[in-house]
């Protein structure tokens, strides 16, 4: 069975979270995937990628979330880490890292809405590993590693 294009958001929602105030990976990934869906354009990104997808195409997900603190609500704050993987045509490295370098200023310039608060990314690890000459398809991948951190806004009186 094909897989769908997916941007599947936790049921459970904003309000089913251990602390109030914090955020499920839902939360992070369809901010997440709204953002680079409007900003960069020509390189869809997904959870799950459709059976019959050609590159360029990226694949996002969150590696790693905490709490950041055990401060008590509005001052709550989450940490983590997002893992995008992204494929390009192979035409050497250059192409791919360009797209790399694009996502990763979009998401590093740019506070996102995100719930109840405010999502922010600082730039992370660029990987792109050696092509192996038995490849069947020809493509280059790379992995784009960025740190976000989730700031619950405090209501203004």
């Amino acid at each position: 069975m094909p897989c769908v294009m997916a941007m599947t958001i936790n049921p459970r929602g904003r309000q089913g979270h251990g602390y109030q105030g914090s955020i499920h990976q839902g939360d992070v990934l369809e901010a997440l995937f709204l953002h680079l869906k409007k900003t960069v354009e020509d390189v869809p990104f997904f959870q799950c990628v459709p059976f019959d997808s050609k590159p360029p195409y990226g694949v996002m997900q969150v590696a790693s979330m905490h709490p950041g603190n055990g401060l008590p609500f509005p001052h709550f704050y989450t940490e983590g880490v997002v893992t995008l993987q992204v494929w390009s045509a192979y035409q050497g490295v250059r192409p791919l890292t360009d797209i790399m370098h694009r996502v990763s200023d979009v998401l590093t310039q740019t506070p996102l809405a995100c719930g109840l608060g405010v999502l922010t990314f600082q730039a992370g690890a660029l990987e792109v590993p050696t092509q192996l000459m038995t490849a069947q398809k020809k493509w280059r991948e790379g992995r784009l590693t960025l740190p976000f951190h989730f700031q619950h806004k405090k209501e203004e009186k």
